[in-house]
């Protein structure tokens, strides 16, 4: 497997950690409140504080501190750090944003700050349908900026202290996986599976990990089991190969 990435191999690295931090918080309100089939909602947040530690083999690989909350709208608020490498690269990426949702419970704003070393990736949009997500960074070669165009909305919805997040694109996400059973097919899960992640709620785990973190993220499983995957999206979407410099997958 061959990826050219030049300067934008930081760049790939933080949008995939990114990606990832979003599977550990969103499917950790799942998998302790929800053990069926999901047919509607491909993640969930709970009202409130979401405050979780990320490990690899029981070492703090990162800290995720979530909250939902409402102040007229709806929006979720997301601050931590995940440390990762991809072969001999290693790298901390911390993240702080928000996500903000309209009166028809869309979401309507997107804010987030990817920091790694000294790269800071910015990620807006205030487009709903479709989504115009503009990803900006200064590189040594210069400024960075494009903007990735994705089909819009995504519907929040709450009940009974629990939120949802849905798209008409991504109902019932999962992958064929014969060696899980049918409830637990789900995309999300088989992620953090191949990537052997865990999250742990406990508050004294999490200030541990908040001190520092002593495990790291291999990414090395998720371009091998969805490299191809991703590929093929980018031969139909066109984009995503321009946003990060991949020239080959194979």
């Amino acid at each position: 497997m061959r990826i050219v990435l030049a300067e934008k191999l930081d760049l790939l690295l933080a949008l995939i950690i990114f990606i990832v931090s979003g599977t550990v918080l969103f499917y950790q309100a799942r998998s302790i409140q929800n053990s069926g089939v999901d047919t509607e909602p491909f993640a969930y947040i709970n009202a409130g504080d979401n405050n979780l530690a990320v490990l690899v083999e029981e070492r703090c690989a990162g800290y995720l501190e979530a909250k939902l909350d409402r102040v007229e709208v709806w929006y979720i608020r997301l601050k931590g750090a995940i440390q990762a490498h991809l072969g001999p690269r290693s790298i901390q990426t911390n993240i702080d944003g928000t996500l903000i949702f309209n009166q028809l419970n869309q979401l309507s704003r997107i804010k987030f700050d990817l920091t790694v070393d000294h790269l800071k990736i910015n990620l807006f949009s205030e487009s709903i349908n479709p989504i115009k997500l503009s990803i900006s960074a200064a590189l040594p070669e210069g400024d960075f900026k494009q903007e990735l165009t994705l089909p819009g909305p995504v519907i929040f919805s709450i009940k009974d202290d629990r939120g949802s997040i849905s798209h008409p694109l991504l109902r019932g996400m999962q992958v064929p996986n014969k060696n899980l059973p049918a409830d637990k097919q789900h995309l999300n899960q088989a992620l953090l599976q191949a990537l052997g992640l865990t999250a742990q709620t406990d508050p004294g785990v999490i200030a541990q990990c908040k001190v520092g973190l002593t495990g790291s993220v291999d990414l090395w499983p998720i371009l091998k089991t969805y490299g191809s995957k991703i590929k093929e999206a980018s031969k139909v979407t066109g984009q995503l190969n321009k946003i990060l410099g991949v020239q080959n997958y194979d």
